[in-house]
């Protein structure tokens, strides 16, 4: 059984779907009030019939969806679009070209000047270099610029002939931050 009975006045009936309510349980001394359900009474609502004449038609045909354009205007349309668009590719490509025209005759133009001034800072940094060798040794007896205490470094080469020092040589009197920004150049440029 769901209740316990000895709780109750009355015995619980066995029918599963009917449950006693309990009412006034609020006081520890007194046993609860139990209110059985009742039977319902006769219905007071009115059946919901079909109108008089009945209901009208499920529509279940296929509906079309509405066309604004047939096939042949969209196809026309289309040919017509790709017209258009083709002729102003025309006229902006020109323009496009014209420009790349120009940037490249100013990249020629301006080439020898850019490749002088690199070789000009080479030179600089090389005549920066030689001073600062000279600067440092100057109390060193027997050093001359450029030999190894008077000696050439390079027997069979002419004296005037510039020999281009390797990387670390070039930048043994710059900074460390130059030093190790060169070697990112090529990946920059």
């Amino acid at each position: 059984m769901f209740f316990n009975q000895e709780y109750f006045f009355l015995p619980m009936p066995r029918l599963p779907s009917i449950f006693p309510s309990i009412i006034n349980c609020r006081s520890s001394y007194r046993r609860p009030r139990i209110i059985w359900p009742r039977m319902a009474s006769t219905p007071n609502y009115k059946q919901d019939m079909p109108p008089p004449g009945g209901y009208s038609s499920i529509p279940y045909k296929r509906v079309p969806a509405r066309t604004f354009f047939s096939g042949w205007a969209l196809f026309g349309g289309y040919i017509g679009m790709t017209a258009g668009a083709g002729y102003l590719y025309f006229l902006n490509c020109k323009s496009v070209k014209a420009r790349e025209l120009e940037m490249r005759c100013a990249s020629f133009a301006i080439y020898p000047m850019l490749l002088a001034e690199r070789d000009r800072a080479y030179l600089k940094q090389l005549r920066r270099n030689r001073d600062e060798e000279t600067d440092l040794m100057k109390n060193v007896e027997g050093w001359k610029t450029g030999t190894w205490y008077g000696e050439p470094i390079y027997h069979t080469k002419d004296p005037d002939t510039l020999i281009e020092p390797t990387y670390a040589e070039y930048y043994v009197h710059s900074s460390f931050k130059e030093y190790m920004k060169r070697p990112n150049v090529v990946l920059m440029s």
